[in-house]
């Protein structure tokens, strides 16, 4: 589908919206469309659809036509944000590290986010400004339309409760059904990147120690980490080191405390992962850490070193522009480690990092009142 570039100029440039549907199974009892947002943001709701679509319409009882898009601005087949030529340029200036933990390797991470954050400037001119969640919405107004329903049907993941509650504030009446799943609060969202963060991560601290405890409940035979005396302790020894070898590593190098953070934001969501990462977690406290180094390297160039990270930076802060300048870290990564010992230096520095140096303002992003009635209730999950 074709959309303005921006809505208060319907006639003017056109930008790319990649559209999929697939059909209610049950066509004689259909009641509409139920549209999905899957999150991150910037995650590809149309690759979604086409390989779990099936699953989707089995939750809706197939009894609505499942239809999702690529938001404009991510790294799907929609107009997306690209802050590089190619992968390959990409990779290179991002390089083989994970986030920085010293100052020295702060202030050069530092300028590196800074001069990302230049290259998208320069790459992508006036998209950047119109790629907010009140754009998404108004994307997602005219595609319930094109599918002939007079209400949105919707299902939004993480960033897609975000933009569920954003289009429920500007058009509440517009609005029959809406499940919101991995709630995102929209009041220090949209007050700015470090507010954003902070309220992100508070309780991955405590998803740790839950963890921690899990494993001691399951026993050596099911969590490696446990039978060694109490698992917190053994973790927290692990994450008060600067390093540790790690001589099977992929891409080379010593495991390290950046790593160690990379590995555990990635995978302290995800319980399925809990007994793989326990096991590489006992590895590298008995002294040797390649596994977890190459997982955090692995999930790191996925969050930075893909055209996934283009976009995420640029649809975070498109909605959380920061309040502060980049040279503001060594204040801001502090109180985001005390939010969060072991998520608010990765978010920070994924997040923050790029938007205190951000280029661009969005043209009319929505920052509230966050206070609209919608006929029906709407589920919070």
């Amino acid at each position: 589908m074709r959309v303005p570039l921006n809505w208060a100029r319907p006639s003017g440039r056109k930008i790319r919206l990649a559209v999929i549907r697939y059909r209610a199974s049950k066509p004689n009892r259909r009641i509409g469309s139920l549209f999905f947002n899957p999150g991150g943001p910037g995650n590809s709701g149309f690759s979604f659809v086409r390989g779990s679509g099936g699953a989707l319409d089995f939750y809706a009882g197939g009894r609505f036509d499942i239809v999702s898009w690529d938001i404009r601005g991510s790294a799907g087949l929609s107009t997306s944000v690209d802050c590089f030529k190619d992968q390959r340029s990409r990779a290179e200036f991002w390089g083989k590290g994970t986030i920085p933990t010293t100052d020295a390797e702060s202030r050069a991470y530092r300028r590196k986010t800074a001069a990302f954050a230049r290259r998208c400037g320069k790459r992508n001119g006036p998209l950047l400004r119109h790629i907010s969640a009140a754009d998404q919405s108004r994307d997602l107004d005219y595609l319930r339309r094109l599918a002939g329903d007079r209400k949105l049907n919707y299902y939004g993941v993480s960033y897609g409760t975000f933009l569920g509650q954003t289009y429920a504030n500007m058009f509440p009446r517009r609005v029959r059904s809406m499940i919101i799943d991995g709630v995102v609060d929209p009041v220090p969202y949209s007050h700015g990147s470090e507010a954003a963060v902070a309220n992100n991560v508070r309780d991955s601290d405590l998803v740790l120690r839950k963890f921690a405890s899990v494993c001691e409940s399951a026993g050596q035979e099911r969590c490696e980490l446990a039978g060694d005396g109490p698992v917190m302790p053994r973790i927290e020894q692990l994450l008060a080191r600067s390093t540790t070898p790690a001589p099977g590593a992929e891409p080379s190098g010593d495991l390290t405390h950046g790593d160690v953070l990379t590995a555990l934001f990635t995978d302290l969501g995800h319980p399925g992962a809990w007994p793989e990462l326990a096991g590489e977690l006992d590895e590298a406290i008995e002294g040797d850490g390649s596994k977890l180094a190459t997982r955090a390297r692995g999930g790191y160039s996925v969050f930075r070193g893909s055209a996934n990270g283009d976009g995420f930076s640029a649809l975070w802060c498109a909605d959380s522009p920061a309040r502060q300048g980049s040279r503001a870290w060594p204040t801001v990564i502090p109180r985001l480690a005390r939010a969060s010992a072991t998520r608010g230096p990765f978010l920070g520095w994924l997040a923050w990092g790029p938007c205190a140096s951000w280029p661009t303002e969005s043209a009319a992003p929505y920052t509230g009142p966050w206070n609209k009635s919608t006929k029906n209730p709407i589920l919070v999950m």
